[in-house]
């Protein structure tokens, strides 16, 4: 691919952004992100964010309960497959992802709506693992923002919305959590820092 297709068919940026992985774009390696300046970041992303432990995560490893998308999820992350799948044609593999994408699409249609979201206990589990009190996820296209229980303590997951349906933003200031979604207006007071942080 050169660097004029990558700048009209993803919007050209110097500057150093991280990008997650979504299950659309588990191809996406080093050379790509060379060249558009971005850095790929591990899936969950621990991070500290003013004080703050963050998972940031793409979020369908938490969907356990759909089966049919956590099969799809490993064949595609597995290297051997991601070789074999690279060795053939373009047009076999856009026939590929077109069907993929149409499956995906239909298989929405039948399944039960607390199927493809994701397990509470999956959630919680994974929060407690890396000790964070946040987690930012999106691939449920469920917007909102969640309490749970991790450790006997208060957390928060924040599902981010499909940022082509409707404008939505998350910050965290002046020890404020803010997450606008459209019109509405969310804000919740931090919790979890870490000790001597402010």
């Amino acid at each position: 691919m050169s660097d004029a297709t990558i700048r009209s068919g993803y919007g050209w940026s110097r500057a150093l952004r991280p990008a997650t992985i979504d299950r659309r774009d588990f191809l996406i390696g080093g050379e790509f992100c060379r060249r558009v300046g971005c850095e790929l970041l591990a899936d969950p992303c621990p991070l500290i964010v003013d004080g703050v432990p963050v998972l940031l995560t793409h979020g369908d490893a938490y969907c356990t309960d759909d089966v049919e998308h956590q099969r799809f999820r490993a064949m595609v992350h597995d290297r051997r497959w991601q070789a074999e799948f690279l060795a053939r044609d373009a047009e076999t593999r856009l026939a590929f992802a077109i069907d993929a994408r149409s499956q995906s699409e239909s298989g929405k249609s039948r399944k039960p709506l607390d199927i493809m979201d994701v397990n509470d206990t999956a959630v919680e589990a994974a929060m407690s693992a890396y000790g964070a009190r946040l987690m930012i996820h999106g691939h449920t296209h469920r917007p909102a923002i969640h309490r749970h229980r991790v450790d006997g303590a208060e957390a928060y997951r924040v599902v981010l919305g499909d940022w082509f349906a409707q404008e939505n933003s998350l910050t965290m200031a002046d020890g404020m959590l803010r997450y606008e979604l459209g019109d509405e207006i969310h804000a919740l007071p931090v919790i979890g820092r870490t000790a001597g942080r402010r």
